[in-house]
């Protein structure tokens, strides 16, 4: 952009300049040339970095140094009043707070975690998901099979190789409140069980060793121990 000065404001070059006399120069603003001889000069913005949240940066006036114009801007510090820097520092700690939370709920064997599926998070787009992790994707909850950063087209429920629909659904004992171990189910590539998962194999309660399971424990013993 082309400009100059007057009285301290900006008037930028025009499309079209028309002279005293009348006369019209057309695409007047197309012509380096012509804008200099008519006294234009480049105009130069450039703000400085600023953190938006603490501080904000603002115009103080144009300066010509005779070669181009540039805007001058100052940054300043916001001033919140005593609520807001309370209101600020208690969002923080919430923040902490359900981090902690995330991190914590991560940790729930599958047969749990089926217990309270809505405390985990939404899967999302572009996010670093890491083996293990947890996400709900139109009301079921999967894990994560292998380490990546998510893409549209890799919806868990179609991603089969990067996710596990969470297969053992526990249910609760009306009367105890105990978690009944559910019976062992024939799985496919998209929910096997995975180490650490329990079932109830005619009578007898296994617990998984390995990731991927996809074999009954009297057809693949060696994925399975028998829990006492």
């Amino acid at each position: 952009m082309y400009g100059k000065l007057k009285d301290g404001a900006l008037i930028e070059a025009p499309k079209n300049l028309e002279l005293e006399d009348g006369t019209v120069i057309e695409n007047f603003n197309k012509s380096i040339r012509k804008m200099l001889e008519y006294g234009f000069k480049p105009v130069i913005d450039t703000k400085p970095g600023y953190d938006v949240d603490t501080q904000y940066c603002n115009f103080v006036r144009f300066i010509d140094n005779g070669r181009y114009i540039r805007y001058e801007w100052q940054v300043e510090g916001i001033e919140f009043s005593e609520a807001e820097i309370q209101n600020q520092e208690a969002q923080k700690a919430m923040e902490m707070l359900n981090m902690d939370f995330q991190t914590q709920v991560q940790t729930l064997p599958d047969e749990q975690a089926l217990l309270v599926p809505s405390v985990f998070p939404i899967w999302q787009v572009e996010v670093a998901y890491e083996v293990g992790f947890k996400v709900r994707h139109k009301d079921i909850l999967y894990k994560v099979l292998q380490a990546h950063t998510s893409q549209a087209d890799w919806t868990p429920d179609v991603a089969v190789s990067l996710f596990a629909k969470v297969l053992t659904d526990p249910v609760v004992d009306p009367d105890t409140g105990e978690i009944d171990i559910p019976k062992w189910e024939q799985p496919d590539s998209t929910n096997p069980y995975m180490t650490g998962d329990k079932v109830n194999y005619d009578g007898v309660i296994y617990e998984s060793t390995i990731d991927n399971n996809i074999w009954a424990p009297d057809v693949y013993p060696q994925g399975w121990s028998v829990v006492e």
